[in-house]
């Protein structure tokens, strides 16, 4: 590869665009750098879209910067290795104390995430290169896939083993002679079922933790089948279908395994249930539509863009990457060089490329609006925080013109407005979101909202139903029993204190669950007692 003035702004420009928006989330504030990441990855993926139809309509060679866009996001790679050894060695924080290294994520799946695309790359790089060049790639690549597995993510490692397998392949079109060859197609699925197997029991409980979430997804799709539920549907849905899933199967093994979810783990399903298999159709025909025009192709970097792919591919039916702020980036990239040769040969392309450019200049404003109101939001949270919740109030009330929309910004408003003893106002705001956000956490406010209102019958129909979404969770009937004691409600104080002492432990070294096992124990031993001195 030749280096010139062109080929180091390319790669100046990739380094910039990749690095920041993998960085960013590092920051100590994570709201902020949650919001931060998202708005560096939209501009970024808006100068990678400009970037594609200059090109195309001043007819120049976007392909012939892949190199240096490629190498850039290799060395991001690096810099997350060398920042992941510096989280093992205690020489720098890891944002997530759970676990040993997240390089400048909060996940060590969103590592290995990282990791698994740079794979492919650095066998790409090490099968080009010569004498001390390929020793070099050849070192860094196999840091990314020890890393890789060091990780611990099932669907890391399957994606990294699945675009290595591309990348070593002679040639893509080997694949039509194991069509007809029966031995290599059952070594095939033989060595796929095992290695499922072994991932599969690695780490069962989160295995079983997935498929609930998506049997309870397919519920979903099976009441709106076409158009599905719509945007938010997932947030304000999913939750109440757990909920009944566990109501109409009180003994299901699940029980454990629940969680507080936002995302079922697979951005196919995910898809479905927003805007139903309508959707979905369209969806994989424009999918299948880049593929085949990718098989086509005959650059050099076909295998790695089929292994770039095929990588997303897995993490989409395993995880939630389209939620990953770097991840929009690669998807940008991918489709840019899938497609340049497509638009470079079509005829009206200078016409339909302004016209994109101005629809990304239009829809560039309000997407601003929307995160210049995210960043005020962050601001009058952290100052909430700070013990400032009653000075904040007129500003979330006016903050609330524009985020109304916006399930997050109702939970919060609310949660404020619960601190500071509005209960009627937060219950209001409360049951505006769970139109549009509705899980747990809302469940329980609003119980808590409704206690403290004196209608202990709404509190306790909201800590029933916050237990259905989750119910291995022990706070809601820690709150129905002492409803029921304030109450004077013996016998049905003792009967979820019974309940409290039998239900299975998720987590056997909480200690707040212990504190409530132990409050429910001396509630039975308080009315036994009362009872023998009748």
């Amino acid at each position: 590869m030749r280096w010139n003035r062109s080929t180091v702004l390319w790669g100046g420009v990739a380094l910039l665009l990749c690095g920041g928006t993998a960085f960013m989330a590092a920051f100590p504030h994570f709201r902020l750098a949650h919001l931060l990441c998202h708005m560096w990855a939209a501009f970024s993926v808006m100068v990678i879209g400009i970037c594609f139809c200059m090109a195309v309509v001043l007819k120049r060679d976007y392909l012939s910067s892949t190199h240096a866009v490629l190498m850039s996001f290799f060395c991001v790679g690096i810099l997350e290795i060398v920042c992941a050894l510096l989280q093992l060695g205690g020489l720098f924080p890891v944002i997530n104390p759970y676990y040993h290294f997240t390089g400048s994520f909060d996940n060590p799946a969103v590592f290995a995430m990282f990791m698994s695309f740079c794979l492919p790359i650095g066998m790409y790089f090490t099968a080009r290169s010569t004498a001390v060049c390929r020793l070099v790639w050849g070192v860094l690549t196999f840091c990314m896939g020890a890393f890789l597995i060091l990780s611990a993510s099932r669907t890391g490692i399957l994606a990294g083993i699945c675009s290595a397998f591309i990348m070593w392949m002679p040639k893509l079109g080997v694949i039509k002679d194991y069509r007809f060859n029966r031995k290599r197609i059952i070594l095939l699925w033989v060595a796929l079922a095992l290695l499922a197997g072994v991932l599969y029991w690695c780490k069962q409980d989160s295995a079983d933790g997935r498929l609930l979430a998506w049997k309870v997804s397919a519920n979903m799709i099976a009441d709106r089948p076409f158009l599905g539920w719509g945007n938010n549907g997932f947030d304000a849905f999913y939750m109440p279908y757990q909920a009944d899933y566990f109501m109409r199967n009180p003994e299901s093994s699940f029980l454990l395994l629940a969680d507080n979810l936002s995302h079922p783990f697979n951005e196919f399903l995910w898809f479905t249930v927003q805007y139903g298999i309508a959707g979905l159709i369209l969806l994989l025909l424009m999918l299948g539509w880049i593929l085949k025009n990718v098989f086509k192709g005959c650059d050099k970097q076909k295998k790695l863009w089929i292994s770039l792919y095929f990588a997303l591919a897995i993490w989409a039916m395993f995880s939630y990457p389209f939620h990953i702020p770097f991840v929009w980036l690669v998807i940008a990239y991918l489709l840019s060089v899938s497609l340049f040769p497509v638009f470079a040969r079509f005829r009206f392309v200078r016409p339909l490329a302004f016209c994109a450019l101005l629809v990304a200049f239009l829809y560039s404003v309000p997407m601003a609006v929307s995160y210049k109101n995210e960043v005020h939001w962050v601001k009058v949270q952290e100052k909430a925080l700070m013990g400032e919740t009653l000075d904040m109030l007129p500003q979330y009330a006016e903050l609330y013109k524009d985020l109304k929309d916006d399930g997050a910004f109702l939970y919060n408003y609310g949660a404020e407005l619960h601190f500071e003893r509005h209960y009627n106002e937060a219950l209001k705001i409360l049951q505006e979101c769970a139109s549009k956000y509705n899980d747990y956490n809302v469940q329980m406010l609003m119980a808590s909202c409704y206690q403290h209102l004196g209608q202990p019958q709404m509190a306790i129909e909201k800590y029933r139903y916050a237990n259905r979404m989750v119910p291995n969770r022990f706070l809601p009937l820690y709150h129905e029993m002492r409803i029921y004691r304030e109450n004077g409600d013996s016998v049905n104080a003792c009967e979820v204190a019974r309940t409290i002492m039998n239900k299975p432990v998720k987590i056997k070294k909480s200690a707040a669950v212990k504190r409530i096992i132990q409050e429910a124990n001396e509630c039975l031993d308080h009315y036994t007692e009362r009872v023998m001195r009748r």
